[in-house]
């Protein structure tokens, strides 16, 4: 049948079909974007969050936890008539072994004002007044100054608390190093949620770095696959090499599926598929 002219010509300008269409996926069109694998993202969000926690035990511990644990062991030792209502007792940092040693060389007895003169060193007014005594309380010590007629004698008697200022000091030390670990770890879990990757007509890009052109891939080394679930793809002139971890990509094993198929590297996926296989059929057989 003769064909006319001007169905010819259609014909002739039509777009003909690839002969091999599998080859031609990956010649004509591929697109291949991969975000982070989801066991990276659980484990790195709950690495962080342990760290965390700890840093926010640790503070606790030190700013709060210890100081009311020792504010309600003085209070036991008290008479419940002479115990605040409110439970309220301030405790000065500056009670100190320190500054109880420059307090003892005062001469309280002596001053017009006794309440400013202590306070001067121990840093306030007493921490809670009885009728035989007054008394302040440090991160570590307790000072009771025995006193009579609203007026203190100058008899000192210095006591450790359960939880002392190096106790207290260690729980603080704790929780600024884990809190800066707390913040290395938040940025290691926002980079593992970022990772991204694309495989397209002009190559691989990971995480948004130069992309890789399939021309300028040479090999894929695939040595360490199996031990530590990466490969290695070494590309460009001088030669580089980017790895590639199966860790970080969820669609890893697409992407190495279409390299290996494109640039006709050996797949390290069909060689652990087979010798899963391999391993199956021995102890099949030994059983």
């Amino acid at each position: 049948m003769r064909i006319p002219d001007t169905g010819r010509e259609e014909l002739l300008a039509a777009p003909t079909r690839p002969l091999n269409p599998i080859l031609s996926q990956f010649e004509t069109f591929m697109l291949i974007e991969s975000g982070p694998n989801a066991e990276r993202k659980v484990r790195t969000t709950l690495l962080f969050l342990l760290v965390a926690v700890f840093a926010f035990w640790y503070g606790y511990d030190g700013w709060i936890g210890y100081p009311r644990k020792n504010v309600n062991e003085f209070l036991k030792t008290l008479p419940a008539e002479q115990r605040p209502r409110d439970g309220n007792v301030p405790v000065y940092p500056t009670v100190t072994e320190e500054n109880i040693a420059k307090l003892e060389k005062v001469r309280i007895g002596l001053t017009e004002d006794p309440e400013a003169a202590i306070g001067e060193v121990l840093g306030g007014p007493p921490s809670l007044k009885t009728d035989d005594a007054w008394h302040y309380l440090g991160p570590g010590h307790r000072v009771r100054m025995a006193a009579g007629n609203g007026r203190p004698t100058g008899e000192l008697k210095v006591e450790r608390l359960p939880h002392t200022a190096t106790d207290v000091r260690w729980q603080k030390n704790y929780a600024y190093g884990l809190s800066v670990l707390a913040l290395a770890a938040l940025v290691y879990v926002i980079r593992a949620r970022r990772a991204r990757a694309r495989l397209d007509d002009a190559g691989l890009t990971l995480n948004a770095g130069p992309t890789i052109s399939w021309d300028s891939m040479k090999r894929l080394d695939t040595e360490r696959f199996r031990a530590k679930g990466w490969v290695d793809l070494y590309h460009g002139e001088p030669e580089a090499r980017t790895r590639i971890d199966e860790y970080h990509f969820a669609k890893f094993d697409e992407m190495i599926n279409a390299i290996c198929a494109r640039r006709g590297f050996a797949n390290p996926l069909t060689k652990e598929s087979e010798g899963a296989d391999e391993e199956s059929s021995n102890a099949g057989t030994q059983a």
